[in-house]
């Protein structure tokens, strides 16, 4: 005889809504609700505290530019990746996957071996020792964590891209840049636009 073990999917329900939904729905109250009453008065006073608008404001600004940097970063092998076939593509692609699969901790040893005071890299190039330190250290780790998700948003938007315009364009003579120009960059700016935000709330 079969036992019901239902019940069994209770637990991770349980433990969604315990280290969650409960905390979320708390910090709303509190936000929003004085002595049972709604109201907004606590944003100001909150905003009033010198220490809380320099985070936010140091907050917004390495998530705008941790942006920017992996869009650098992440569009042109998306784009590469898209449009040119080469030896060891297909690994180099498997390995944009790495950082999903990389606990930061592993991430922060690994700059620190590699960018640190003792470096491999910063050994032979000292400039580089910033980039485990900081601002810069932070930057550099959403780099590596960000812009491979550009670059796979830039490829699957570009991929749905037939060869007609393409095609097309060759055949009225036009050049590669003018071709970028008016077709890839044009066509990759969903992708563009949708791993900006995701990146944006990630940081």
């Amino acid at each position: 005889m079969e036992r019901d073990s239902g019940w069994l999917a209770l637990i991770p329900v349980f433990f969604l809504i315990l280290v969650f939904f409960y905390p979320l729905f708390r910090i709303s109250i509190d936000a929003f609700f004085v002595d049972t009453l709604p109201t907004l008065a606590t944003f100001p006073r909150i905003l009033a505290e010198l220490s809380i608008r320099r985070a936010l404001a140091f907050t917004l600004t390495q998530a705008a530019i941790s942006t920017v940097f992996s869009i650098i970063v992440g569009f042109p092998l998306g784009f590469i990746f898209s449009r040119y076939l080469f030896p060891g593509k297909y690994l180099l692609k498997a390995l944009l996957l790495l950082p999903f699969m990389t606990p930061p901790t592993i991430v922060v040893l690994g700059f620190i071996l590699l960018y640190g005071p003792k470096g491999m890299f910063s050994s032979f190039i000292p400039q580089l020792k910033i980039l485990s330190e900081g601002f810069y250290s932070i930057m550099a780790a959403h780099v590596f964590y960000n812009a491979p998700l550009a670059a796979y948003y830039v490829f699957s938007t570009l991929k749905r891209l037939g060869p007609e315009m393409e095609e097309a364009s060759d055949s009225l003579g036009a050049s590669p840049y003018m071709k970028f120009l008016k077709i890839f960059l044009p066509h990759s700016l969903p992708g563009l636009l949708s791993s900006s935000i995701l990146i944006f709330l990630y940081c």
